[in-house]
This record gives structure tokens, sequence and C-alpha cells, in this order.
């Protein structure tokens, strides 16, 4: 036999198993999870060699090819092997494309075709094993990239029929391929036509066109487009950043500011110490160029009122601004007639702001100051309230409170009327009650016998409502005799379910000691049978009324207290022994005890 015919066949087939070899070290010829769990099945059935003795019947002729090689080859391939370790640590996972099995490509299990396929496996060894053999003569013709250590870095050489980058895009930006003779095409792989479209195999993508690498601190060109980037940023945040003060001015360059013959921006009143100083030249009237400095100072907040309005210093100038204006119609008006503007848009702005700071209120309060001595103004602006909403505004109470103080009586008939209309729904609110107080206070004449028709007709129902009882509580407090007089009577006609009520019970106590109307009161709870004062002794509020009666009277009617105290002791001992009545019995034993043979 040809000695040169045996050494390549001997070649080829340690080829032949190397190629095996990778291939199982690349774990490139691995079924699906299914047919794994198949041929398992299969395996269980018929005995297999063990690991030491399938090790041997498949590497023994790799082994010993690779010990016939020259040193400096076998030198070569070992440390390709350890490569290849590394590498399948990094390897993608395999597919199985069980559907298009290659016939070069089909590795010796069935129904799988590997990703790279026999024939490349081959190609690839022998081009490696042909590299070292050249590299020991001479220099090669057409020189291989080396295989290195990360899988990343790879850089498969031309074979037969391969997957090439177009047609695996998970990796392009990993893996720059070269182009092959007969790649497979994007229809081959039906079933994932939709996810790998396929590129131009010769041009490799670059960092712009990956665009999820394209930040990536190692690329070569991050560094200038990183700044250029951050140059292009700055740019735009300064261009859109509006010019304000960037420190706090000095008197002497706010003043300068002033009088630069511009009206004043809000920015410069930004710090305190600008506002300050702002404020100082105005309330100075005696100092040179004051005139031409309050000009200033009005042509810049009438610009822009409501923001002087909803800043923290620039409402303070507003403020000042419109006390030096005192006395000045035109200027003041100036000031009201930009504040009830509308917007350049349309936009209507409330006067009434629903936030925690009270900026707002200090303005509206003084310009309702600074209106008021101009009976126009003074209606205009009250009307504009008005029609915001003050009445069930939060802080109603205490802008009506100083409304009242500055405007005039026809004003005043205006607001009243507007609460007698919407008194329904100012009794169901919190700020609607507290206004209705203030209403009522400077309610004379008719409009008082109107609130006071309504309080007598609608006693029990604003008794017991969640903010209206206030309401009534302030009115059997600070109402005249007579009125007090009224509503008491009208209450105590209800006394068993007002006590009863959680809320009803608070209003029934301060009948007799805010009203000072004790008498009626207690000859109310008299008049009660046995079984209503049985429910009063034992309720879960009403007891309180009781017990609380009780210690109030016996100082000033002890004759009637103690007549009411020997009613409720009469009383059965299965209410005596309720858990809210304990604290009425124990109030009604100490008073028998004490004042019993007096008052007998």
């Amino acid at each position: 036999m040809d000695p040169t015919a045996a050494t390549g066949q001997s070649t080829r087939d340690a080829h032949a198993h190397l190629s095996s070899f990778f291939l199982d070290a690349m774990r490139l010829g691995e079924p699906s999870p299914p047919e794994r769990e198949q041929r398992q099945r299969h395996a269980a059935l018929a005995p297999t060699p063990s690991r030491g003795q399938k090790l041997d019947q498949r590497y023994v002729a790799v082994f010993a090819e690779v010990a016939s090689q020259p040193p400096a080859l076998q030198l070569e391939m070992s440390k390709m092997m350890q490569d290849l370790e590394i590498t399948r640590q990094f390897w993608p996972p395999s597919q199985p494309y069980s559907s298009y099995a290659s016939p070069a490509g089909s590795s010796s299990r069935d129904g799988y075709a590997s990703l790279i396929g026999g024939a490349a496996s081959c190609a690839f060894i022998k081009n490696t094993t042909q590299s070292g053999t050249q590299r020991q003569s001479g220099p090669s013709s057409s020189a291989q990239q080396p295989l290195r250590a990360s899988a990343r870095q790879y850089q498969p050489g031309p074979v037969a029929a391969s997957l090439t980058v177009s047609q695996y895009q998970p990796y392009a930006s990993q893996y720059q391929a070269e182009p092959v003779a007969a790649p497979l095409t994007a229809s081959q792989y039906q079933p994932y036509a939709s996810q790998y479209q396929a590129e131009p195999a010769a041009a490799p993508l670059t960092v712009s066109q990956y665009e999820p690498y394209a930040i990536v601190p190692h690329q070569s060109d991050y560094g200038s487009s990183f700044h250029q980037r951050m140059r292009a940023i700055q740019a735009a945040q300064a261009q859109a950043m509006p010019s304000r003060a960037r420190r706090c001015r000095t008197l002497e360059e706010t003043r300068s500011a002033l009088l630069s013959g511009a009206p004043m921006e809000l920015e410069l009143v930004t710090f305190p110490d600008s506002a300050a100083h702002v404020i100082y030249l105005l309330l100075h009237k005696d100092g040179e160029d004051y005139e031409q400095i309050r000009r200033s100072v009005l042509a810049g907040v009438t610009s822009r009122v409501h923001d002087f309005i909803d800043n923290k210093e620039g409402h303070k100038v507003l403020v000042e601004l419109l006390r030096a204006c005192a006395g000045r119609q035109d200027e003041v008006e100036a000031i009201v007639q930009a504040a009830l503007a509308p917007s350049t848009n349309g936009r209507h702005y409330s006067l009434l702001r629903s936030t925690k700071h009270d900026y707002w209120e200090k303005c509206v309060k003084e310009l309702m100051t600074a209106a008021s001595p101009y009976p126009d103004l003074g209606a205009m602006l009250l009307d504009r309230l008005l029609c915001d909403g003050l009445l069930e505004h939060d802080r109603g109470g205490q802008l009506l409170e100083h409304c009242f103080a500055k405007i005039r009586q026809e004003d005043t008939v205006i607001v009243l009327q507007c609460a007698l209309d919407k008194i329904d729904t100012m009794i169901e609110l919190s700020s609607g009650s507290k206004c209705l107080v203030e209403c009522y206070a400077r309610a004379t004449g008719h409009q008082l016998r109107a609130f006071n028709d309504i309080l007598l007709a609608r006693a029990t129902e604003i008794a017991t409502g969640k903010f209206s009882n206030y309401f009534m509580q302030h009115i059997l407090e600070h109402g005249d005799a007579e009125t007090r007089r009224l509503l008491v009577e009208r209450l105590m006609a209800d006394v068993v379910q007002l006590s009863l009520h959680p809320i009803g019970s608070y209003v029934v106590e301060a009948s007799y000691r805010k009203a000072g109307l004790l008498p009626l009161v207690l000859a109310a709870f008299l008049r009660l049978d046995d079984d209503c004062l049985a429910q009063l002794v034992q309720g879960a509020y009403a007891n309180y009324v009781v017990h609380k009666l009780l210690d109030t009277a016996i100082r000033v009617f002890p004759r009637e207290t103690m007549a009411l105290a020997r009613r409720i002791d009469g009383l059965p001992q299965q209410v005596a022994h309720q858990p809210y009545a304990k604290k009425v019995m124990m109030v009604v034993g100490k008073l028998l005890a004490r004042f019993g043979r007096m008052y007998a």
C-alpha cells in the first residue's frame, strides 16, 4: 500500500475524529430537549458502554494522531484543545433545526443539523492543521486567523455550507464573517425568517449600525462621540433655560436695574436679599429717583402679576407696591385690572388658590385694601372673588372677615344675599359653615330675619350636620337673646333624638353650657317619661349629656336636679348595669349621698 496514501487516509481519519471531538466540546450537536428525553428513554432499555470505554473508542485515534505530529504542531493542537474548552463556556446554546437537516452539515445524531456542520468543522481543522505545517516550513499564501480564547472574537474561515452573520442576527455584533461559498438564505429558515433578516455578509456591523453597543466605553470612537453629545446637550439646555439672576444683587445693582428704563423682571427678586432691596427702595419715598423706581416696579408687576402672587419673594414686593401706590387711583387700577384680566392665551386666572402657602391670601387682602377707597374697583374685585367661589373656599372665612372690614354696606348686602342663596350648599361644607358664621355676624334687617327663619325651620338638620353644627353652636353662643331662646325651645322638642346622635349631643350640651338657658334644658329632661330617660342613661353619647347636666345644674337648680337624679335612680336594675349607664349611676349615687336629705 502506498505510504503516502496511507498517511493521507490516517490524517483524514484523525481529522474526522478531531472534528467530532470539537463538536462535542462545543456542544454543537446536542439534540433538542424533546429528542434528548426520547433518547434517554431508549437508553434505559438498551445497555450502554461505560464512560471510560466510550472515551477510548472515540478519542484514541485522535490523540494517537496528535502524538504522531511534530512537537511544534503537537503544542499548537494542545493549546487549541484548551482554548476550545474556554470557547465552549461562551458558545451560544444550540437550536434544533430538525426540519431542514443538511447532508453536508448533519451530525451522526438523527433529526438534527448542527449550526456549523461536519464539513465546516473538517474544513476548519484541515485549514488549521495545514496552517501549523506551513508555519514550520514557511509563510502561507493564505493566512488563517488563529483561534483565540474568547468566543466573541472568533472569526470562522471560508466553509462550504454554514450560517453567516446575516442569518444569525442576535450575535452579529460579536462575529465578523467572511464571504462563504453557498450560504443558506432566509427562505430556508422559514420558522425564523421574521426574526433573522439576511444582510450582505461581506460588510460586518459597525458601532453605529448596532445601537446597543454605541456607547460602550471600549469602542475606539467612544471618547469623541461622548464629548460631542455632551456639548450638544449642554448647548440645548443653555438655549432652553430662561435667563435669571444667578446670584443675589446688591443694593446698587438693584437700583441700577430699576433705573435702566426697562420693567422690573421677576428674576430680580428671586433671592430674599434682592427682594429686600426692592422693598427698601419702595419704602424710602424721599429717595432719589423714587418715582422712576416705582414705575419700573409697577411695569414689571402688572406684566406678570400672577407670577408675583405665587412667588415667595415676589408676593412681598407686590404687597409693598400696593401700599406704595395708595392714593394713586390709576396705578391701583392698573394692578387690579392686571390681576383680573385673562392671560394672553385666554386662560382664566382665579385669585383664590388651592395651595398650602398663604402668598396669594396676603396679596388678595392687600388688593382689597388698596381698591376699597374706589367704589368701582372694590365692587369689581369683590364680584370676581364671589364668582371664583369665595363662600366655599377653605380660606373664605378669613377673606370674608377682611372684606367686610373694608367694603361698603351695599357691597356687604350683595355678599349676604349670595350666602342666603347658597346656604343649602354651604351648610354641608366646613368652609361654608365658617363663611356662614361671618355672614350671620354682619346680617341686619330683613337678611338677619331670613337667617333666623332658616335656623328655626331646619334646627335639627343643622344641629346634626357634620359641619353645620358648628354654625348652630356659634349662634347659641353669640346670637341675640331672643334668637337663642327660640332655638333652644325648638331643639328641646327633639332632645331625645339629638342626645342620642353623635353630633347632635354636642349641640344639646351647648344649649345649657353656652346659651345660658339651663332651665329650659333641665325642664325638657324632667318632662321625659321613664322609657326615654332610660334610653338616654344607657346611650353611648347621651349618657355624657345626662351626667354633665347633673353636674352643672346641681349648683344652680339643686331641687330640680335632685328630682331628676331620683327618677334616674328608680330606673330598672338592668338599665343601671349597662356599660354606658355606669357613669351616670355613679354621679347619681354621689348626689343622693350628699344632697339626698337636704332636698328630700
